[in-house]
């Protein structure tokens, strides 16, 4: 009876309320971000861009310094220190390159996880393992040479993949419209402030008689420190903030025009046939190509050029770092107070922001190119002012998405970046290819040039295709809310009646969903069927994780001979990284069908298959390198990135008919935390074993022995939904079932 006392007694206010919603409660005119209360000075909006500006610094740290770095790996002259280790390298392109092979991949994934289930723990596990990954890079380089630095640099990219698409939902939940390109700028300055302490810092202690292996321990530490902080005064929007204040929580979503319980679909459609973001990705395509010859290949082009040494050319790589960043203090604010005063509407801002930035760049990189070897310095002015003309790109259309979508931005965003982070993939590459002596100028020119046609055609196509109106696919603003609002309220309370005559209140009313919760569902044993699908889910992916990684250090094994027992083949190959990148042929093949069919007739045999398939394929390596050589490895690659493809939309599937709303952040953070065990456990367990008597394939019949192993398990325990488990209590099954009920309704 307490349940239906207070059932009436919400109605009774429902009832009073429903014919007369109040502006606060259901109305927010289009204008009232202008005069409403901001809330304090310095409020919670701000401490979360602070906090994603430190992410970027720490991010952008650890991603840059191999630059600079990996000048000193490869100069036995860098430092004082004659135990500091160096290398005969030839590939350091690839190894600055091999970031963004991984980085792109998993954008789009990101994005939508961000927006689907808020993005604070996916930020901090990614960049835990980020920095972890790149406190290992010496140690790699090591014990496995350029290889090892390789996959630890692959690590990092597939974490990064996840901080840019993260840090755009968070700004298209937390940035009001009319502080949009200040807030921009100040969480973006952390790229130029990462940049610029990245290379100095490692410039210097490159040069000290610590050596380079301090700078990747020191910056990784500053990344932990970073995580501490994050995880503590984070948060994913303002309505799960705990210390907001009422005012700022609603100018901020007055401004946004977005209620916090309202979850739309993905109009994927929509947004793969909006022109104005085609304009954006172009542009964004020739900024991310020049961005990436700037940063990764001017330290080469200082040093080998220029003749500066490891110290001063740290130093050269950091000044235009910091023009840029005072520069973006200025263009920022001025882009807002030209469009509040409507000097120039929003659209034209991005236009001319845009045009500024990429033109500019593109003359400084020509005009560079006919430096002679006796205007070092006035390179370097070059770059100061070329840098300076970045910050505007960043009011331009690296803001512009969040104009058309601020609903959609991390999703939107993590689609530009999966395919504009292909030319940063390309850039390095790129250059390796053009440039065969580093000291000629001839051929750094040609470089210089082909990088500002990216950057002009860029501009030039954003300028006449871009819009800045919000798209009518983002869903509707609370204006347009309110009416439905009214409605649903009243059939909600009608439907509520009714159920209370009957004796039979349930949850599927949204304004008793609290009471119902706390008061009257059982959730079931403290340790349920889901916590067993989502321990079983979570060692899946780690064993998925470890067939898919542990190649990136086999495969120096497999081409060198590093175990005692020199009976272990190995192989004169030419084409590693071809082996290597082979798996994704095949992973992007069976993504979206393994979506649809687990939708269909269930997760539970497609997984099985899947991890069957893959665990085989794992095991058949040593054996296809032996008989059919590298065209052999890269076959069962294929085949194993086909099954592979299938095991994560399955997951999803599963996850959504097993995680409850009030517990799926942290089943999802856990299960997906297997990436991160997949990949620490893999490499030293593949390079001990790849080292011993036993050899590298022993690595191959390990990994593929724990897939089969875990199919068995799967096939026993797993199971497609809480209502085809044979031995889950009613409560849990009830409290599962319920909780999914209620989040349909509401979605």
């Amino acid at each position: 009876m307490p349940l239906q006392d207070n059932a009436r007694r919400r109605i009774s206010v429902m009832e009073k309320s429903t014919d007369h919603l109040t502006k606060e409660q259901y109305f927010v005119d289009e204008n009232s971000s202008e005069t409403a209360d901001k809330g304090p000075r310095f409020g919670c909006r701000y401490v979360q861009s602070m906090l994603l500006c430190l992410a970027l610094v720490s991010g952008i740290g650890t991603r840059t310094n191999i630059a600079v770095a990996v000048v000193a790996m490869t100069d036995k002259y860098a430092s004082p220190n004659p135990n500091v280790p160096t290398y005969d390298w030839n590939n350091t392109s690839v190894i600055i390159s091999s970031f963004f092979w991984t980085y792109i991949s998993l954008q789009v994934l990101a994005g939508h996880l961000g927006r689907k289930y808020g993005p604070k723990y996916f930020l901090f596990g990614t960049s835990l393992l980020n920095f972890f990954a790149c406190a290992a890079i010496p140690f790699s380089a090591a014990r496995l040479g350029s290889y090892g630095v390789i996959a630890c640099r692959i690590v990092q990219g597939m974490c990064q993949g996840f901080l840019y698409p993260s840090i755009q939902v968070m700004m298209g939940t937390w940035i009001p419209k009319e502080e949009r390109a200040t807030l921009n700028n100040l969480i973006f300055a952390g790229v130029a402030i990462g940049g610029i302490y990245s290379t100095l810092l490692t410039g210097y202690i490159s040069a000290s008689w610590w050596g380079w292996t301090y700078s990747f321990y020191i910056l990784s530490l500053v990344g932990f420190l970073w995580c501490i902080l994050w995880l503590f005064f984070g948060h994913d929007s303002p309505a799960k903030h705990p210390r907001i204040t009422k005012e700022e929580k609603k100018y901020i979503q007055s401004s946004l025009k977005q209620e916090d319980d309202i979850q739309l679909p993905t109009p994927w459609k929509q947004i793969f046939t909006c022109v104005p973001l085609y304009a954006i990705l172009i542009a964004y395509v020739g900024n991310l190509f020049g961005y990436a010859v700037m940063t990764t290949e001017i330290p080469t082009y200082l040093a080998k050029v220029m003749s500066f040494d490891v110290k001063r050319n740290a130093i050269n790589n950091a000044i235009p770092t910091a023009v840029s960043l005072l520069a973006s203090m200025i263009t920022g604010p001025a882009s807002d107070w030209l469009i509040q005063k409507q000097y120039l509407s929003t659209l034209n801002t991005r236009r001319f922001a845009q045009i500024i930035g990429s033109y500019g760049n593109a003359i400084c990189l020509i005009w560079m190119s006919f430096l002679s070897k006796d205007q070092a310095y006035m390179a370097v002015i070059i770059l100061s002012f070329a840098s300076t003309l970045t910050s505007f790109v960043q009011i331009g259309c690296n803001v512009n998405h969040l104009d058309l979508s601020p609903r959609f931005s991390g999703v939107i965003f993590g689609i530009l970046n999966a395919i504009g982070q292909l030319a940063s993939v390309v850039a390095p590459l790129f250059v390796q290819f053009a440039v065969t002596d580093t000291k000629s100028i001839e051929q750094w020119r040609t470089v210089f040039i082909i990088t500002a046609g990216f950057f002009i055609t860029g501009a030039s196509v954003f300028y006449f295709l871009a819009s800045a109106t919000r798209q009518t696919w983002d869903g509707p603003d609370l204006k347009d809310l309110s009416e439905n609002k009214k409605k649903t309220v009243q059939c909600r309370t009608e439907f509520v009646q009714n159920r209370i005559m009957t004796k039979q209140v349930e949850t599927k009313d949204n304004y008793l969903k609290k009471e119902v919760e706390d008061e009257a569902i059982d959730k079931g044993p403290i340790f349920g069927c889901r916590h067993v699908q989502a321990l079983l889910l979570f060692c899946g992916i780690t064993v998925e994780l470890m067939t898919r990684l542990s190649l990136s250090l086999s495969i120096v094994a497999m081409t060198k001979q590093t175990s005692e027992n020199h009976n272990i083949p190995t192989y004169d190959w030419k084409d590693s990284n071809l082996i290597i990148s082979s798996f994704y042929w095949g992973y992007l093949v069976f993504q979206l069908l393994a979506g649809q069919l687990s939708k269909n007739y269930g997760s539970r045999w497609i997984l099985f298959g899947a991890m069957g398939i893959n665990s085989f394929a794992t095991i058949a390596i040593p054996m296809a390198a032996h008989y059919f050589g590298s065209e052999g490895v890269m076959a069962f690659r294929i085949l194993q990135g086909l099954s592979q493809g299938g095991i994560f939309p399955t997951c999803y599937n599963m996850l959504g008919r097993w995680a409850p709303k009030n517990e799926r952040a942290r089943i999802i953070t856990f299960v997906y935390s297997g990436m991160s065990l997949g990949t620490i456990v893999c490499f030293p367990i593949t390079g001990i074993i790849s080292a011993s008597y036993l050899g590298w394939p022993a690595s191959f019949y390990l990994f593929g022995g724990l897939g089969f192993v875990w199919s068995v398990v799967w096939i026993w325990f797993g199971h497609n939904s809480p209502a085809s488990h044979p031995s889950i209590t009613p409560e849990e099954k009830r409290y599962i079932e319920v909780s999914l009920n209620q989040e349909m309704e509401i979605e």
